[in-house]
């Protein structure tokens, strides 16, 4: 993400959509200190995949990354 992008959905805990193949629900995995909760039905995971959206429209391109990393380890070792 970049660093001056501000709040986004991302910040709220880790979380995994997982679309199994039908008939099957697509299901939301959220990662927390005890384990995962799974959450399913059509309204809720809704909600996640809007996040997921919002985050990667968000999101810096792989060189964009790999340059402000390069660039933040050049400022923190010199």
């Amino acid at each position: 993400m970049p660093l001056d992008c501000g709040g986004h959905p991302g910040l709220a805990g880790m979380f995994s959509i997982v679309n199994f193949p039908s008939p099957w629900p697509t299901v939301v995995n959220l990662e927390n200190l005890r384990g995962g909760t799974f959450v399913e039905g059509t309204t809720d995971v809704t909600v996640f995949e809007e996040a997921f959206e919002q985050i990667v429209a968000t999101a810096q391109s792989p060189d964009a990354s790999r340059e402000t990393i390069e660039k933040i380890m050049k400022e923190k070792h010199s």
